[in-house]
């Protein structure tokens, strides 16, 4: 029985802190293949107009800035300006201290 709630505590584990989620609301356009990374609206020489907003949270910053490039492609924007980066802490269900990462961005479709 101890094997089993250890098995069962590591794959709780293993699945809050290798999962990483998007959230996006806003307008869908025709998949991108190319997405431009900003972090300062001054760096931009385009016309655009913000298309929609994503938070994208998970384990490793690099992952999810990934992923949040792939679900910026999925919605047709053209760019994504990175509006913060903040980490969390929680408990999961083990009671172990996690530590959740998130991405903050706006995505673009210029004009």
């Amino acid at each position: 029985m101890e094997n089993v709630k250890l098995c069962f505590g590591i794959l709780i584990m293993l699945l809050t802190t290798s999962c990483i989620t998007v959230d996006y609301v806003g307008q869908s356009y025709e998949e991108t293949d190319q997405v431009d990374l900003y972090f300062d609206e001054q760096d931009i020489d385009e016309d655009y107009e913000i298309i929609g907003q994503a938070i994208a949270e998970g384990g490793r910053i690099k992952r999810i800035q990934k992923k949040l490039i792939n679900k910026a492609k999925d919605e047709g924007a053209d760019a994504i300006i990175i509006g913060g980066v903040s980490r969390g802490r929680f408990y999961n269900t083990s009671g172990n201290l996690q530590l959740q990462k998130q991405i903050y961005a706006s995505f673009l479709k210029y004009k």
